[in-house]
């Protein structure tokens, strides 16, 4: 535990931004190659309540054809094809781990250049590498979060074609990310008027909540009564 402590804050320091770009861009890399390292060296053990090793059971899975493992995959489409290109392209569970790890840090980090007011913010570049190390444990979860973290970055360009597009990879990696669908739609049908009384974006949001609910209902009953849906393997 004190190992994984003195990393955070390791890598919560590195890529804190600071004004002085070349030597940030350092910091960023060297902080990157040590979170991918342990993240694709690290051994995977039995825990309860921990998903690698589950993980690692599916990558070994997608030695069959792609459309038997699509059909008998337990996780979301995305992920599924994510790991049967991966492992048929380089038969290799690090290289796999690399390429996971590889895009999470680098979608938190782009994130937190992007986002204004991070200068010398370490307790916001803490909570990102909090949520790095969640991910050695989470991999489609945080996929899914980095993936969402570009679809704000693209809300706030006001670019929605972009910001849609990541959103539907992130819900293709995890189902939990069609939350975001309800935030983008707000933005995209109010960001467009000038004046908009506030009690119309009130209403808007409690219709769009309890529909969410209603769907999520639904949905959690049935993935609670369907084995294919209630496990890994």
């Amino acid at each position: 535990m004190l190992f994984y402590v003195v990393l955070w804050l390791l890598i919560s320091a590195l890529i804190m931004p600071t004004r002085v770009r070349s030597r940030y861009r350092i910091r960023l890399w060297l902080a990157g190659i040590v979170y991918v390292f342990f993240a694709a060296t690290r051994d995977i053990i039995e825990s309860p309540g921990l998903d690698a090793l589950n993980y690692y059971r599916i990558y070994l899975a997608a030695n069959q054809q792609l459309s038997k493992f699509i059909f008998t995959s337990t996780v979301e489409p995305g992920y599924t094809l994510f790991v049967w290109i991966s492992y048929h392209l380089f038969h290799s569970h690090e290289v796999f781990l690399v390429l996971v790890y590889s895009f999470i840090y680098f979608s938190h980090v782009y994130f937190l250049r992007k986002i204004p007011g991070t200068h010398h913010a370490f307790f916001i570049s803490g909570v990102i590498t909090l949520n790095l190390f969640v991910a050695y444990y989470l991999q489609r979860n945080i996929i899914a979060v980095g993936f969402g973290l570009f679809a704000f970055l693209a809300l706030f360009k006001k670019d929605y074609k972009k910001a849609l597009l990541n959103i539907l990879f992130a819900i293709s990696f995890h189902y939990s990310a069609v939350i975001l669908l309800p935030a983008y739609v707000s933005v995209f049908l109010f960001d467009r008027k000038e004046e908009i009384k506030v009690w119309k974006i009130v209403l808007f949001e409690l219709v769009v909540v309890f529909g969410v609910y209603l769907a999520s209902s639904f949905f959690f009953n049935f993935f609670e009564t369907s084995r294919k849906y209630s496990y890994y393997n």
